[in-house]
């Protein structure tokens, strides 16, 4: 009688399951977009906020803003701008 073999068995040849052949795209691009989406309104809410200078709540965040950024309060509005449009044309990777 023939020793038995140690090791691993041999296995058929593997197919690809639905989940490897077909990456589920939308559901991160539908991510992506409602990212966008949020980031633009929270840029144009901080762009507000660093050009009108309003009363109580208002006129306390337009100060810390300020106080804590300075100058780059301007800045940081249009960049968070910047980063929604570029998160909307999915060109996150890559040049600019």
């Amino acid at each position: 009688m023939p020793a038995k073999k140690r090791g691993r068995p041999k296995k058929q040849a593997e197919q690809p399951t639905k989940r490897q052949t077909q990456p589920d795209a939308a559901p991160v691009s539908g991510r992506r977009q409602l990212l966008a989406i949020l980031l633009f309104a929270i840029a144009v809410f901080l762009f507000c906020v660093v050009l009108i200078r309003g009363q109580n709540v208002w006129l306390a965040l337009h100060n810390f803003l300020f106080g804590f950024f300075g100058f780059c309060a301007y800045l940081w509005p249009l960049l968070l701008g910047l980063v929604a449009v570029l998160c909307a044309v999915d060109r996150t990777r890559g040049s600019i």
